[in-house]
Formats: structure tokens, C-alpha cells, sequence
């Protein structure tokens, strides 16, 4: 049974590694001219999970953005801290985003100096407080 679990966990770390492989660096999804990921919750709530598109965003190196996500599911809204960078290495303004006054919207500055692959955590919670999380990618290239 523990060779299964382990290799289940290879698949899928095969599969995310081939994602990754498929992905073209040189088009931006995130620009200084746009750079606004929407954020979804599927209708079966926290149990569906999370998405947000695009993912993983992607911004060219030396061109800072300001990154604004907002939450398109209605019932949902950003918990402390709404969007965390996981190990921000001085590439973000900070290591968490500021949230507007309605927790619809959080924004974080992308300062995008150098190259590198950055996790970060989104925090949302629901009308009854249930709360979900999600840990997508930024990549500066």
C-alpha cells in the first residue's frame, strides 16, 4: 500500500513538472498594462477548491507589475492575510498584499528584478467563516 501512496505522489509530481515544461516563458500573462488574476470558488465550495487564472502567472524580468486579484465568486471573500508570498527574497514590495476595504481585491507590488519561481498562498473564507486556501505560482522570467 505505501508504494502505491508513493508513487501516486511521483505521478503527480510528474504531472506538475510537465505543466511547468509546456509553459512559454517569453509570453507574459501578467504585464505592467494587466496584471489582474481572477479568482474562483467551485460551487461546491471548499470541497471543490479553489482556482485562479491564469496560473501560474507569469511576468517578464525587469518589468515590474502590480499584481490585483479579485475574488469572482460571490459569498467569498479574502481572510487575513488574503494573499501571502511564501519566501517573498526581496522581489515583492511585501509579503502580503494589501486587501481592499471589501476583501473582494488584493494587491501586491511584483518589483520582477530578477528571475525565479515564487509559491504563494491565497486565504479566502465564506459567509459561515469556512475557510480555503490555495498555493499557486508567480514567475519572473
Amino acid at each position: 500500500m505505501k508504494i502505491l501512496a508513493h508513487f501516486g505522489a511521483f505521478a503527480a509530481l510528474a504531472l506538475s513538472a510537465n505543466a511547468f515544461a509546456t509553459l512559454d516563458l517569453t509570453k507574459p500573462n501578467c504585464t505592467p498594462d494587466n496584471c489582474a488574476p481572477q479568482i474562483s470558488v467551485s460551487g461546491a465550495g471548499c470541497g471543490g477548491g479553489i482556482t485562479v487564472s491564469p496560473d501560474p502567472l507569469i511576468v517578464k524580468k525587469g518589468q515590474a507589475v502590480d499584481i490585483q486579484w479579485t475574488i469572482a465568486t460571490p459569498g467569498w471573500s479574502f481572510a487575513e492575510p488574503g494573499i501571502r508570498i511564501n519566501i517573498p527574497m526581496d522581489e515583492f514590495d511585501a509579503s502580503t498584499a494589501k486587501l481592499s476595504a471589501d476583501k473582494k481585491q488584493a494587491k501586491v507590488r511584483n518589483k520582477a528584478s530578477k528571475q525565479g519561481s515564487y509559491k504563494y498562498d491565497i486565504v479566502l473564507v465564506d459567509a459561515k467563516k469556512n475557510s480555503c486556501t490555495l498555493d499557486p505560482t508567480i514567475l519572473n522570467y
